[in-house]
């Protein structure tokens, strides 16, 4: 393996002010490449890794404290993270695999970049620091809000019910 998960740990730990902290939840199956590259950064101590499941009463105030969400997944299914961020107006980095761009808009909600690519997400990262795009993004995940709120769902699944189930004369129809 490649030394390629330095480039974007040096490029964000490079930039951190003093007292920020990256975050890393959640490691993939390179657990052990990501923490060698971590320890072997002179910023080592500015990394906060947390492995493994963060209950629902902790996930708060791991949002609470990003600025991005990085997403940098090989393959993906919905697991509702971005929906979780966007929930948090927390503008969103992530790869362009599974439903992931269908969610994240780039350059308005976050970023898409390709899967297994460091030198992209470092750029993305670099571009999201060096261009203040934090309060631009937020800007955009509020609007974005309505698409995932409870009452979008409720309309759609109404409206998904009027179109088949109505329409064929097998119920009622509310609207």
């Amino acid at each position: 393996m490649s030394n390629d998960y330095s480039l974007g740990i040096d490029s964000t730990v490079g930039k951190l002010k003093k007292g920020d902290h990256i975050f890393t939840v959640d490691f993939g199956k390179d657990k052990e490449d990501y923490i060698n590259t971590i320890s072997k950064n002179d910023s080592a101590s500015a990394v906060v890794i947390k492995d493994g499941y963060v209950p629902d009463k902790d996930v708060e105030a791991y949002f609470a404290a990003a600025d991005i969400c990085v997403c940098p997944y090989e393959s993906a299914t919905q697991r509702g993270i971005v929906q979780i961020a966007f929930g948090f107006e927390l503008p969103v980095l992530a790869t362009n695999v599974g439903g992931l761009p269908e969610v994240v808009t780039n350059m308005k909600t976050g970023y898409v970049v390709e899967p297994n690519n460091p030198t992209k997400i470092a750029e993305a990262i670099n571009d999201f620091y060096e261009n203040d795009r934090r309060y631009e993004f937020i800007e955009h995940v509020k609007a974005e809000e309505k698409r995932f709120s409870w009452n979008r769902m409720v309309e759609c699944i109404s409206d998904l019910y009027d179109d088949f189930w109505c329409k064929a004369g097998n119920g009622l129809n509310y609207t």
